[in-house]
């Protein structure tokens, strides 16, 4: 009777093991894909701003599902005024600016 129980106690360890294994893997892949997605981010936001010249700041709104979003501010010098120029993008997204949902799609007006 005890050999019995020992042998179903070490077959559900096994099991378990199995399970928390898999969750395991499971969870270092979601990681991988979250990190490759912010990879992506990273080198298109760098390519933005290589195409938009004098950028004096750049605002970023991203989460991994609505991924590409810039918002690039420039200052006129003579008249001292911040001007608010297109996204430039490279998904259609939706996007929360000024309380607004707009939907983007634009070329770059560089």
């Amino acid at each position: 009777m005890l050999k019995v129980a020992m042998a179903q106690q070490v077959t559900q360890e096994i099991k378990v093991n199995k399970v928390l294994k898999a969750l395991k893997v499971q969870k270092e892949h979601k990681a991988q894909m979250a990190q490759q997605v912010i990879q992506e981010i990273r080198e298109i936001r760098e390519i933005r701003v290589q195409k938009v010249p004098k950028v004096i700041k750049v605002q970023r709104v991203t989460s991994v599902i609505q991924v590409q979003w810039v918002k690039v501010i420039r200052e006129r010098k003579e008249t001292k005024v911040k001007q608010v120029f297109e996204v430039i993008q490279v998904y259609p997204m939706r996007v929360r600016m000024e309380k607004q949902v707009l939907k983007v799609m634009m070329e770059p007006k560089v």
